[in-house]
This record gives C-alpha cells, structure tokens and sequence, in this order.
C-alpha cells in the first residue's frame, strides 16, 4: 500500500490561505467531497499542482475527517464516530440502544467544527436490531432542527460502508438501510483489504444505492463512492465514469489514506470535476455502457423463474439405454437451439449465446459428480461411472458473465431489471454479487418437477 508523504512545517497553513473559498454546501444539490487522511497528504491534495493549475478546493465541497494537525478550516473538520468497538476507540454506537445513539451522535455532531461526523462504519455488527436501533436513532434527529441543521441533525450524520452489496440487498440489513437514507451521507468504500470494484459492482451499486435512495424521497446527491490509496487512480476512475456511476462522482467522491497516490488522485478528480462544476454542471469525460434490453431484462427474469419450475428437456434430448451401476456411461444431451429464450430476449444467435454462456451441466450420480460445459450447439457430451443404483440428476448453471460475453462488455443490469418490474427477489440476487450471481436451472423429464431423476442407475446385471 502506498505511503503517506512528509509533512512539511507550515504547510497546511500557508496552502489554505490560498484556497479558494466559497459557502459551505448547504443543500441537497451541493457536492461534497471527504478526504480522510494525514495532514502531510491533505496539504498536498490541496496544493497548486507542480505543472500548475489547482488542487482541490473548498469550492469542491471540500471536507476532511480529523488530522493532527488539522489543515482545513475548522469549519471544514468533519468528526469521526465509530461504529463498533476498536483498540483506538472506546466510543461507540452499538451496543447503547436507539436512544444512546441519537445521543452520542447529537453530541458528536454538536462538538465538530463542521457540525457534522462520520460513523467509520457500518459493517455486519448492524444487521438485526442493531440496525434497527440505528434507524430509530436517526428519526429521532432528523425531527431535531437546530439552527445549524434546519434539515435535521440527521442530516449531519454520514456514514462509511464496506460491504454495499449486503447493505443494499439484505433483508437483515433493513434498518442500516433505513439509517443510510435518513442521514447526510452514505460513502460506499470502492475497495475491502486488497480488492477493489469490479466493473459489475461499478455498474450496480452506485445506481442502486441513488434509486434506494430516490424511492425513499431522498436525495440522490447524497450517495457518494471513496476511492483509496495502493490502487491506480485511473483505473479506478475510469470505471467511475463509465455508465450510471459517472452520474454518482459528480456528488464529489471520498479519498481514503491515498498517501503517495494523492497526486494521481487529485489530477483524475480535477479532469473530471473542473473548478467551474462546482454544483450540477455535469461530470466531464463520462462514458457509456451497454444496458440490458426491456427484453433481455424479461428474459432473464424468465430463466430465473425456470429455477423453480425445472427446464424440460426436449423430447429425444436424452435417449439411453438402462445404465447399470459399475458400468462407464458415456451420454449426449440435447437442450436445444434455445430453450431458456435467452439468445432470442439478448438479440443473439443461439450458437453466440451458447458459446458466451459456457454454460456448465452440472450431473450428479451415486459416487459421481461430474461438471461439462455445454457446446454452441446446445449439446453436451457426458461421460460418469456410478457406483450404485440410484437416481440421476442434471442443472444447467449460466453465470453472470453470459451477459458481459454475449453483448460485448459489461452491462447495466440493475437498472433495467428495476424497469422492467422483475420478481425484487432476482434484484437483490443481481445486486448482492453483481459480479458472482449464477442461475442454477434443474432439468427435468418433460412433465417432471425440480427433484425429479432424469435417469435411473440400474443395478449391475448378475
């Protein structure tokens, strides 16, 4: 990981007196963006740049998560709570009740400079009825309106989250959700330990976190992504700007610990912010991204369905004589041009969605346990040696990659899927692992039910 720069005497001072200076964001609309660092690394974020031009500004919505020293305005000091018990902080919200929580958050909120904080973070510990406790804590502040916080104290509340797509898509998870809408702020962390997004999750939850939000009568502009140090800056902008997450960057992002990598840092945010965007100009260099058809998003939802219904498979699809245990059996199973109607919903030939799908049969047989991929054709060659009598059972698994190899590039499925008014269930699937997500589809002889064999291992004639 990358390390932070050396602090030089004076420097925070002398670089804020040259900042630009403008009114502290006050609305839904007004970008904001958090550095959460040392002062040596904050200091050089807001620095004129080596080759000229500027760092980043107070204009930006500029705020930072507490330094020593610290080098932005008092006003711009945003405090820290944490959200469970660590060996550096012995304050903490679970564990002190709906009420306890208001309190030290109002506290909290009351004694920072900016009058707002950050809880560092939301994690498993708030599935249940801590979460619960957290939503209740945050409706009791935002009906505190205080001079500082006509919009409610619990709109000086933000929070840090890790896991977004348990966040976004867990039932447990239902009241940290609810705390997330009610407050200032949600900053979903790009990245857990040594992984960062992948273009599916880059893709999923910043749309999925601004339509959760909007659905809840909050703003948008209040879902925010924080990018971190170790990582190249622009790969992990670049797919910042692709499709609906461009959208969220224009909220002004976070920057975590980004130590040696704050230059990179603050030269892709001023490419893609520029000084002029300070409220709802648009972000600049955003790119676009494939997106599921009405069709496609109809078509998966179909497939999906099949999962609990069974795939027949077609009439002279499986044809074998009795299979006795002991034996080697070597087996052709026909499925079809297209039988999940996915080539057709994709706009593709069969053989293209075939081929993107890799789709493996998964065959199952007493002692035996084989995984074949299914060929463009639609058929598959199997090959097993069961060693007793018993039933014989067949699933078809297509995986989240399908869509990215039969459309060319990764896709936007959680919006469309949400426009085309699927099962919620098949939502939360896509939006838990948006990069992981499998269907998992048993075959059954035509008139079977999901369980059903699809052949019979015979005992070996004596």
């Amino acid at each position: 990981m990358s390390r932070a720069l050396p602090l030089h005497s004076g420097l925070g001072a002398l670089v804020v007196a040259g900042l630009a200076v403008a009114g502290s964001p006050g609305d839904a609309d007004a970008r904001m963006t958090v550095l959460d660092d040392d002062a040596a690394t904050i200091s050089r974020a807001i620095a004129a740049r080596p080759g000229g031009g500027s760092g980043l500004r107070l204009d930006d919505g500029l705020f930072q998560l507490p330094s020593a020293p610290g080098v932005l305005p008092s006003s711009r000091q945003i405090g820290r709570v944490a959200g469970t018990a660590s060996t550096t902080s012995s304050s903490a919200l679970v564990g002190r009740g709906a009420t306890g929580m208001a309190a030290l958050l109002r506290d909290r909120v009351r004694r920072s400079g900016a009058r707002q904080v950050l809880v560092d973070e939301l994690g498993p510990a708030f599935a249940g009825k801590e979460g619960e406790d957290l939503a209740a804590a945050l409706g009791t502040l935002a009906r505190e309106r205080p001079s500082y916080a006509p919009s409610g104290v619990s709109r000086r509340v933000h929070f840090y989250v890790s896991d977004a797509g348990a966040l976004l898509s867990s039932p447990s998870w239902a009241g940290a959700r609810l705390a997330t809408v009610r407050s200032g702020g949600l900053w979903m962390k790009t990245f857990s330990g040594e992984t960062e997004w992948d273009p599916a999750q880059w893709l999923a939850w910043p749309a999925e976190a601004s339509a959760q939000f909007s659905a809840a009568g909050a703003s948008r502009t209040r879902v925010h992504v924080v990018f971190a140090g170790g990582f190249r800056q622009t790969a992990a902008w670049t797919l910042g700007r692709t499709g609906s997450a461009c959208a969220t960057l224009g909220n002004g992002p976070g920057g975590y610990r980004l130590g040696a990598d704050v230059d990179e840092f603050v030269a892709e945010f001023r490419s893609t912010l520029p000084i002029k965007a300070v409220s709802k100009d648009p972000v600049v260099g955003c790119t676009g991204a494939p997106a599921l058809s009405a069709a496609g998003a109809r078509g998966l939802a179909s497939a999906a369905g099949s999962e609990l219904t069974g795939l027949p498979i077609p009439e002279g699809g499986l044809m074998t004589p009795p299979l006795p245990a002991g034996e080697p059996a070597q087996l052709t199973l026909q499925l079809g041009p297209d039988p999940l109607g996915l080539a057709v919903a994709l706009g593709v030939s069969p053989e293209q969605f075939w081929t993107a799908a890799r789709a493996r049969l998964e065959v199952r047989a007493p002692g035996s346990a084989t995984d074949v991929t299914v060929e463009g054709d639609g058929s598959a060659r199997i090959e097993f040696t069961p060693t007793a009598p018993g039933p014989v059972t067949m699933r078809l698994v297509i995986d989240q990659g399908t869509l990215s190899r039969a459309l060319g590039a990764e896709p936007e499925v959680v919006a469309p899927l949400r426009a085309a008014g699927v099962d919620p269930a098949l939502v939360r699937r896509v939006v838990a692992d948006p990069s992981g997500w499998t269907l998992q589809i048993p075959l059954v002889q035509p008139g079977g039910t999901p369980g059903d064999p699809v052949l019979e291992i015979v005992p070996l004639p004596t």
